[in-house]
């Protein structure tokens, strides 16, 4: 290593170490190992961030696979082969994984955005694994050339037009994808909850929390927002019943003095 390509790869990690921190949105990749048993093949992307959360996914053959598991470096199992970046980065700390089953022949390797050290500090080499017969992600024995839902071994169980992996919920017909309280789970599979600021069957209102005095009880029945129009909410007005903004509780007895 000449002296000015040690000294890009030391400010280079010196920049990496000290900006991506345990909540970092990503996961930098800067070594990637793969074991493949009996036709399938399971990737370790190493990185240097601490966190724990899946970030990002390999692309393989241009095809994406979104990582599923995260272990820490420890737990690398033996056997693996590895491909890594240039020195000067900080060492892996956590492993994403994901598995898959994979035709045996040398294989394009890139990273989703979340997941990638950029150009031009490092690039992974095409890599030689698999066993299996073809590509097949979620293992349903249909190769994902030809595989509608190639993430989704249920392929659009309730045969909405989204595949599982997609669908915000996948065993309800539910195309229009309808998410009102924006919580990630389709309205069709909401059960009844009050409070989860769905108007559902059995409800009188739901304003999507379970705190009464706001016009909607911890029951989700309407309720007068402020009967005596003192500018205080009846739940926590010391004399509902009578105007009396300023609260005035002389005895401290927890009526209003009005």
């Amino acid at each position: 290593m000449n002296r000015a390509f040690a000294l890009a790869a030391t400010v280079a990690s010196t920049f990496l170490a000290a900006t991506f921190g345990a909540s970092d949105a990503s996961a930098h990749t800067v070594e990637l190992c793969t074991k493949t048993v009996n036709g399938v093949t399971t990737f370790y992307a190493g990185t240097y961030h601490r966190n724990t959360t899946i970030f990002g996914g390999i692309i393989v053959d241009g095809f994406t696979y979104p990582f599923s598991g995260n272990i820490p470096a420890s737990s690398l199992p033996s056997g693996v082969e590895c491909v890594k970046c240039a020195p000067g980065y900080p060492g892996v700390v956590r492993w994403q994984t994901f598995t898959s089953s994979f035709a045996p022949a040398s294989h394009t390797i890139t990273f989703t955005t979340t997941s990638a050290v950029e150009s031009p500090w490092c690039t992974f080499p095409n890599m030689t694994f698999g066993g299996g017969s073809c590509a097949d992600a979620d293992f349903d024995g249909i190769c994902n050339d030809v595989d509608s839902c190639p993430l989704d071994a249920a392929n659009d169980a309730d045969a909405d037009g989204k595949c599982g992996n997609v669908d915000n919920c996948p065993n309800k017909y539910n195309p229009d994808q309808k998410d009102s309280n924006g919580n990630g789970q389709g309205d069709v599979c909401e059960g009844i909850v009050c409070g989860n600021g769905l108007l559902q069957s059995g409800e009188q209102c739901d304003d999507g929390n379970m705190v009464g005095g706001d016009g909607c009880s911890a029951v989700c029945t309407t309720e007068s927002k402020d009967a005596d129009n003192d500018g205080v909410l009846d739940g926590s007005d010391n004399c509902p019943s009578v105007a009396n903004s300023n609260q005035l509780n002389s005895d401290t007895d927890g009526q209003g003095d009005a």
